[in-house]
């Protein structure tokens, strides 16, 4: 009876290592595939979304785009606080007090390279970081977020002189307009004042 059961151990003891090395082997060729950028499966389809989904979270879906020739560019942002004087204050996106912080406003700042044809996206991050600034600065009129990307020269053009810089990539421009009353500043830009109820 008591062989039976080391047995029986023995054999839930070997079926825990083949799985735990099943999913290892899986995780290492998801990693292979997102490292290469290779497009294996629809990315409509269930199993599709599945993989992605698992990619983003497990970073095995990443590819590593920092090899010559196609080094990446960065990205930087910034804000022009305007007070009602026409005083501007500059300010920058925060990199944040830990590495977690300067990750994720990388990964903020990523989101505007990702879709470079969905404005609506971009828009929406630009607004939310200028309502950020006017939050922190009451006394602004308005907030300028301006992105850049700092241009690296090829290795030719950098013999012959050239040198990296900051070319403007993104800037909209965010106006307050203090409203007086919660009806007013609940109503879509655009639509006809509501008559007043007599």
């Amino acid at each position: 009876m008591a062989g039976r059961a080391s047995y029986g151990r023995g054999m839930v003891q070997r079926k825990k290592k083949v799985l735990v090395l099943g999913i290892a082997f899986s995780h290492l060729i998801l990693v292979a595939i997102g490292a290469s950028q290779l497009n294996l499966w629809p990315h409509e389809s269930g199993l599709g979304r599945s993989l992605d989904y698992y990619g983003a979270l497990s970073g095995a879906g990443s590819g590593y785009g920092f090899f010559a020739p196609g080094v990446g560019s960065q990205l930087r942002g910034s804000f022009d606080i305007v007070d009602g004087q026409g005083g501007v204050t500059p300010n920058a996106i925060e990199a944040g007090a830990s590495h977690e912080g300067a990750l994720r406003i990388g990964n903020l700042l990523g989101w505007f390279w990702r879709d470079t044809a969905d404005r609506k996206l971009q828009r929406s991050l630009a607004a939310s970081w200028a309502g950020k600034m006017f939050a922190r600065h009451p006394e602004a009129e308005q907030v300028v977020v301006r992105l850049e990307t700092y241009h690296l020269p090829s290795m030719k053009g950098y013999r012959s002189g050239k040198r990296p810089h900051w070319v403007p990539y993104y800037e909209a421009k965010f106006v307050h307009k203090p409203s007086t009353s919660r009806e007013e500043r609940s109503k879509p830009v655009g639509s006809p004042a509501a008559a007043p109820k007599s």
